[in-house]
Order: structure tokens, then C-alpha cells, then sequence
């Protein structure tokens, strides 16, 4: 007898085992692995992938089960969803009446790639399997990118600003914004290793690995800045808090190694070529913390005073902001700081509250997941989250890519649902 879609979409299945999801994975790790994402053109390639899903969704009928199990999550985060479309509302509308319009169309595309983050992690974050393959599967081609990634940077000292400048008509790699990506996600990178076994975590680890130090020689101060506050952040919970499957005594050894590590690579890497640029950076940030890192010509870039410049926007327009578009180059905003530009360009209403909404929205689940749960996963996924926070309040990259893996990798709002 002929089954109704109604019976199909209550029918239990393997979606780890659909082709809709093994397009829709290989759609978003095309979209953050640069040497992929140099193939499928970025966001053009990942919105052709995303739509072969679907096609091949209905063609396989897993998509009648997956339309249900969204309706439950959907219903189940109703504020993360509301607060996503009200940013991307506020995104579309500023850059297309108040900005440059289609020409942005890139920066159109942003906002879309949110949503359908969102959506896709709802349908894996309950799944284990399935959300287990994606993360292996993602994690391993990162250490395969970063090997390739060492290899350019180790010929020549501050190369990774011009590298992979020829994706710019695709997606932007030429930047440390994908180095931060990274780092963010290297807390829950290492929890997954160690959750496999056998040759798989050997991998994992090497894939960590390599990864730590590719966006480390980078000569970018943000994400060594980053490793840093994400140990910081390891140790207090660790030692402060008790971590369920876990000793005291094993935290605090854990914390002490983690120290130790710190300062014999401090030691041996501040007269390295390669972290000259970063070391520089960070004296500077700490003997001047206004500067943020920035002295004699280059101080007019201090992270504090671009964001005094989006913070001074805001104000003159609280509820709609002063516009320009996007908000890495409007010229009502500093540009570097994903949470004060959006809300210096777009207001609490136009999208910047929405942006700020969202975040919290991660944090507070995250945090509501450890405290539910006092795990190295729960542990490690908030470590990443207000990592997100860290690059959201200091540099641009808070409101696509970071924010985009943050959300994949780490499932911040999963006890959100019922």
C-alpha cells in the first residue's frame, strides 16, 4: 500500500544515513575549507550544493521527516529562530535601502547562510550519529587545510594576508578571520578527538594539531590572543567548578599543564620571525590597553577607538542607526567589532539588537547546558561560545563565519529544547 507523506514524516529513520544530509554536510564544509571553497566558488557553490539537498530531500522523502523534526525544534527555540530572522531582516533591508544594494549581493547572501545554519543544526544537534560524522568529517579536512595552510606560511613571515586572495570573488579567506574560526572551534575540536578511539583519534589529534599551529604562525595577534583566553577560560571552570566524570585533582593537573604549556611556548616563540608581529601586538595591549595593541601611526586602528566611534553612531540613533550598509565599511561605524558596528549601523531595531539577542541566546544555552550537565562537553562547547563573544565585542567576524561554526560544532542551544 502506498505510504501518505504524513506517514513518511513520522516514519523513525538514520538521517545520518539520508542523501539530503550528506549533501548538506558536504555544502558546508565546501563553504569553510578554503582549497574546497576555491572549487565551488564560497557562497555561489554552497547555495547550488544546499539546493541539490533539497531536490534530492524530496526525491528521497527524507524531507517530509525532516519539515517535522524542524517544526518541533523551531517551536522548541522559538528565540534563537526570531532573533536570527529578525537579524537577517534588519541585514537585507539596511544594505539594500540604506546602503549599496545588490551590488552588497554577497553581503545579501550572509544572512541566508545564518538561517540555514540554524535550521540544518537543529536537525543534527539530537542526532548523535549524524552529528558525530559531521564534526569528524569537518574536523579532519580542517587538519588536511592547515597542513597545506603551514606550508605556505612557513615561506614567507606575514604571507597570510595575501593568501588565498584569488577566492575573493567567491567568499573571503584572504583575511584572520578563518585563523579565528579555528581557534574557536579548537576547544570542541579536542573534546571530539578524544571521544573517538583507535586510529581516528590519532587523526583528530594530529588534525588538531596541525590546525593550533597554522593559525598560531599566521602572524595574527587575535588568534594566539584567543588560545590564551580559551585556556583561562578551561582552568576557572575546571578548578573552580567540579566536572562531572572528572576528579578535582584531574582538573587541576590538567590546569597546571595547560600553564606550564603556556609559558615554555611563550618562551620559545618570542623571538620567532613568525610571531614577531603578534608579540609586538600583545606588549603594546598590555602596557596600554587602549591602544588595543596599536602605538604610533597605527593607533588611530585601536580596537577602542573604532568601537567609540559605533558606540557614538548608536547613540545619535538608537533604535534604526545611522546605516551605510554593511557594517565592515559603513562609515558611521569603527568596522571591527561585530557587536557595537551592528548596532551603530542598524540600531536596536534594524538588526543590531537582534545580532546581540542571538548571542546571548547561544550564551545563555550553553551556559544552561553546563550547568545542567557539568561535562568536558558542555564544558569545552561554552568555552567556545564565549570565545564567539570575545571576537563578536573585538573584531568583525562575529556575525558570519564564526558565528556560523560556533553554532555547527558546538550545539550551544540544544537544552534549550524540550
Amino acid at each position: 500500500m502506498h505510504k501518505s507523506y504524513a506517514d513518511i514524516a513520522t516514519k523513525k529513520m538514520d538521517f545520518s544515513q539520508t542523501w539530503f544530509y550528506r549533501c548538506m554536510g558536504l555544502s558546508f564544509i565546501s563553504l569553510f575549507v578554503p582549497l574546497l571553497a576555491n572549487l565551488t566558488r564560497g557562497a555561489a557553490g554552497f547555495l547550488i550544493l544546499m539546493y541539490i539537498s533539497l531536490i534530492v530531500g524530496m526525491g528521497g522523502k527524507s524531507i517530509f521527516y525532516i519539515f517535522r523534526r524542524l517544526k518541533r525544534e523551531v517551536n522548541a527555540n522559538k528565540w534563537l529562530v526570531l532573533f536570527a530572522l529578525w537579524y537577517s531582516l534588519g541585514v537585507w533591508v539596511n544594505i539594500i535601502g540604506r546602503g549599496n544594494g545588490f551590488s552588497d549581493w554577497r553581503l545579501l547572501i550572509v544572512p541566508l547562510v545564518l538561517l540555514i545554519t540554524i535550521y540544518y543544526s537543529l536537525c543534527i544537534y539530537r542526532d548523535e550519529s549524524a552529528f558525530r560524522l559531521f564534526q569528524t568529517c569537518l574536523f579532519l579536512v580542517l587538519g588536511i587545510q592547515s597542513y597545506f595552510t603551514i606550508k605556505e606560511l612557513s615561506v614567507s613571515v606575514n604571507i597570510a594576508r595575501e593568501m588565498w586572495l584569488d577566492l575573493q570573488g567567491g567568499w573571503e579567506y584572504g583575511n584572520q578571520g578563518i585563523y579565528t574560526s579555528w581557534v574557536m572551534l579548537l576547544p570542541v575540536f579536542i573534546w571530539r578527538a578524544f571521544m573517538e578511539k583507535g586510529i581516528l583519534r590519532l587523526l583528530l589529534v594530529a588534525s588538531a594539531i596541525s590546525v593550533t599551529v597554522a593559525a598560531t604562525i599566521g602572524s595574527f595577534a587575535t588568534p594566539v590572543l584567543l588560545l590564551a583566553i580559551g585556556g583561562g577560560i578551561i582552568i576557572f571552570f575546571s578548578t573552580i567548578f567540579s566536572v562531572e566524570g572528572q576528579k578535582r585533582l584531574v582538573a587541576i593537573f590538567l590546569s597546571i599543564t595547560i600553564v606550564i604549556g603556556g609559558i615554555l611556548i611563550y618562551k620559545n616563540t618570542q623571538d620567532n620571525p613568525f610571531f614577531a608581529e603578534v608579540y609586538y601586538r600583545i606588549n603594546n595591549l598590555l602596557v596600554d590597553p587602549q591602544s588595543g595593541g596599536y602605538d604610533g601611526q597605527y593607533r588611530d586602528v585601536s580596537r577602542v577607538l573604532l568601537a567609540e566611534i559605533s558606540i557614538n553612531s548608536f547613540l545619535k540613533a538608537p533604535l534604526f542607526g545611522l546605516g551605510g550598509g554593511s557594517i565592515r565599511y559603513s562609515p558611521y561605524v569603527g568596522g571591527h567589532s561585530a557587536i557595537f558596528d551592528s548596532l551603530g549601523a542598524y540600531g536596536l531595531l534594524g538588526g543590531g539588537g537582534a545580532l546581540v539577542g542571538l548571542q546571548l541566546t547561544i550564551l545563555l544555552g550553553a551556559l544552561k547546558r553546563y550547568i545542567k550537565n557539568r561535562s568536558w562537553e558542555t564544558l569545552l562547547a561554552l568555552t567556545s561560545v564565549l570565545l564567539l563573544i570575545v571576537v563578536s565585542i573585538t573584531n568583525p567576524y562575529g556575525d558570519n563565519y564564526s558565528l556560523f561554526l560556533v553554532i555547527l560544532m558546538s550545539r550551544p542551544f540544544l537544552s534549550l529544547g524540550k
